[in-house]
């Protein structure tokens, strides 16, 4: 009975010593999307000019584009533990927002515990509900402009009319 308690407690052991290593590698794996960002933003300029892209391919075996992807994220995030601690799909879909955004997303939401699905959806009604404020920051300068367009019309009719009058004046004077 208690070789079979030490055989439990022994695999108790070994499973939380590979729990720890797991999560060791999953952070060391998205940290590496970082990483990888900087060597080939490092590279970038030391690779003979129209050779980019063979280069990439050659060592990497991954296309321009994606290549192009990682040395945007890592120029934009630097090594950021907290970018990186969101994998390469949602880091991704951060990057096309300007710094604002993200910190908006970021601050609003628990950006790491949500699907993709759902940061899809939070960048969407961020989206559009920038798209309502300038929309309705827009109609608002419209309608000043619109207001002092009536005003200066306004003015003008009246110097019209002024001028009428002292034209009509002087010709009876």
């Amino acid at each position: 009975m208690s070789n079979l308690a030490n055989t439990t407690q022994n695999d108790v052991s070994l499973l939380d010593s590979l729990a720890a290593q797991a999560q060791m590698f999953v952070q060391n794996a998205r940290m590496n999307l970082l990483q990888l960002g900087r060597v080939l933003t490092e590279a970038r300029p030391l690779v003979p000019h129209g050779e980019w892209e063979s280069w990439v391919k050659t060592n990497t075996d991954m296309s321009k584009r994606a290549a192009e992807q990682y040395m945007q994220a890592y120029r934009e995030f630097g090594l950021n533990p907290q970018i990186a601690a969101l994998g390469t799909t949602k880091t991704l879909k951060l990057l096309p927002l300007t710094a604002a955004e993200r910190k908006e997303i970021m601050d609003g939401n628990d950006v790491a515990a949500m699907s993709t699905r759902q940061l899809d959806e939070a960048i969407r009604q961020q989206k559009a509900r920038l798209v309502e404020e300038a929309r309705t920051e827009v109609q608002g300068r419209i309608q000043d402009l619109e207001a002092e367009i009536r005003r200066k019309n306004q003015k003008l009719q009246e110097s019209e009319k002024n001028l009428q009058e002292a034209v009509k004046n002087s010709e009876n004077a």
